[in-house]
This record gives C-alpha cells, sequence and structure tokens, in this order.
C-alpha cells in the first residue's frame, strides 16, 4: 500500500528502466519501478541489477538496487543522459547517480550530479562532482583517456 506522498510522487515523475539496452518510460502512473517491472512479466531475481531512475523537476536520476550507483550506472548515464533528456523534452535538466534515502515522506536527494561540456575539439567530457559542503565540491572528469581529479572551489575554475 502506498502513501498519498508516494502516490503524488510516483505521478508527478516519468519513471525509466534501462532493459536490454532499451529505454521503457512510464509516465502518470501510481506504480513504483518494482511494480512496473513486476507487471512486464520479468524475472523479479534480476530486479536489483536494472538501471532505472527518473525524471523530476529538471532533474533527471539514475540508479539500480538500493538507489545506488557504481561505474555500470556512471557509464550507462553518459551515454543515456541526452538520449533521454530529448526524449523527456528535458533538454536543460540537471543529471544525477545514486540517491539518499531518507524519510519515507520526503523527497530523497540525489548523491552526485554529473555534467556535461564540450571541448574546443568537440570531444564530450564528463564531470562527476561530489557536493563537500556549501563552498566546494570534489569532482572527476572522464574522457577517452584518463580521469583526472580536481577539487573546485565555488566562483573559482579550479585549484
Amino acid at each position: 500500500m502506498h502513501s498519498n506522498f508516494d502516490k503524488e510522487f510516483h505521478t508527478s515523475r516519468i519513471a525509466f528502466m534501462i532493459i536490454n539496452n532499451e529505454i521503457l518510460y512510464l509516465e502518470n502512473s501510481e506504480m513504483s519501478h518494482k511494480e512496473w517491472y513486476i507487471s512486464l512479466k520479468l524475472n523479479l531475481d534480476n530486479f536489483d541489477n536494472i538501471i532505472r531512475g527518473y525524471v523530476k523537476d529538471n532533474k533527471i536520476v539514475y540508479y539500480k538496487g538500493d538507489f545506488t550507483y557504481d561505474e555500470e550506472v556512471i557509464n550507462i548515464t553518459v551515454k543515456t543522459m541526452n538520449q533521454i533528456k530529448n526524449e523527456t523534452n528535458n533538454i536543460n535538466a540537471e543529471v544525477y547517480v545514486g540517491v539518499n534515502k531518507g524519510n519515507p515522506n520526503e523527497e530523497w536527494k540525489p548523491i552526485q550530479k554529473i555534467d556535461s561540456m564540450e571541448t574546443p575539439n568537440g570531444v564530450f567530457s564528463f564531470i562527476l562532482s561530489i557536493i563537500i559542503d556549501k563552498n566546494s565540491v570534489l569532482g572527476y572528469h572522464l574522457n577517452r583517456r584518463k580521469v583526472i581529479w580536481k577539487k573546485y572551489l565555488k566562483n573559482l575554475k579550479h585549484l
């Protein structure tokens, strides 16, 4: 049985799951991801391995299992975030991975933001940032060749 908060949250977001390299969407439904997965007659034993998430309030949030993320979630996010932005008409959405579970009657906050930028040579790179405090974030830059760790401060480009 869902609480009124759960029903409102589920109805207000566009849910998605990535199954067999296909992005499936569910809109205007009170179903949780698990209920939706079961309704598709899929093997429940594999549910925790399915990358899923939602689009809501100009945010796209990806996770798997118990709202966690790992390298696989990050890689799939980077590969699919522009497609989801386009298909859900959320071109300017912020993209996140993982969710901090909190009070059952409050919307849970995403853990890490993923930004993309185009470099001068036209190659896209991605910045995964972890908010440390109100003045700084720790992030790493992903591109085709290497990962570069940096500490970014508010109002400064980098240290």
